[in-house]
Order: structure tokens, then sequence, then C-alpha cells
């Protein structure tokens, strides 16, 4: 599978890019979570990880299998990678509950990076 990956800090995240549509710039400042402007969907990866305070100028258009979208933004795209499916965990027990949102884990070097379920953050946006 192919994931783009953003930095958040000490955080590093996996974006499925099979979920992905593009990547724009993004020129809002966002305090919530999720937010709405015209059609647009907006969701905050720096809100969702509690580090509000990270500018957010890039947008990943989300497309998901019922056809809802959002835009997710976030940092920046560091880079992307292959990982194969057998490189991919599931979070432990102890913490799947408060990252409801991923949906894995995968180790590259001494990174740990967060796989990012976006049709749970979609629809956890839009309950």
């Amino acid at each position: 599978m192919r994931f783009f990956l953003c930095a958040m800090g000490e955080t590093r995240i996996g974006i499925p890019a099979d979920r992905t549509g593009r990547i724009i710039p993004a020129f809002r400042k966002q305090d919530h979570l999720f937010e709405t402007e015209g059609n647009e969907s907006f969701i905050s990866l720096p809100v969702l990880l509690k580090k509000k305070f990270l500018p957010a100028p890039h947008g990943v258009v989300l497309k998901n299998a019922r056809g809802n979208r959002g835009i997710l933004l976030v940092p920046r795209i560091d880079t992307d990678v292959e990982v194969p499916e057998k490189s991919i965990y599931p979070l432990p027990g102890a913490i799947a509950g408060a990252l409801s949102c991923f949906s894995g884990i995968f180790f590259a070097g001494n990174d740990m990076i967060l796989i990012l379920d976006t049709e749970k953050l979609v629809e956890f946006c839009r309950d």
C-alpha cells in the first residue's frame, strides 16, 4: 500500500494514497476539528492531534466509498512510501480507543507511523 507521510512534530502520520484525490494549497486558519465553508468540509489534523499551534497550509482531498469527501488540513506531506500489508500492525488495544481514527501502525527505521483511517475520520467528524 502507498501512503503519504506527514510529520506532526514527534508524531508521524500515514495517509492512504488510495483514499486521496489530490493535494492542494489550503490558505485557512482552523481552530476546530471540523468546519464547513460553502460546499467544502475541512478537517484539521493538527487539531485532531491536539497540536493546534501547527500551521496547516496543505489540503489533502479525501474520498471515501460513500462519495463523501473532505479536505484534510496538514502541515506538509514529507514523502510517500510503499508499505507491504504484512508490515502494518493493528493498534494495541490499550490505545486503540483513544486513537479511533487510526487503523494501524508501521515502523520505518526508528520512526513509528500511525495510519489514518480516512473513512472513520470523515464519519467521526460528520456525526
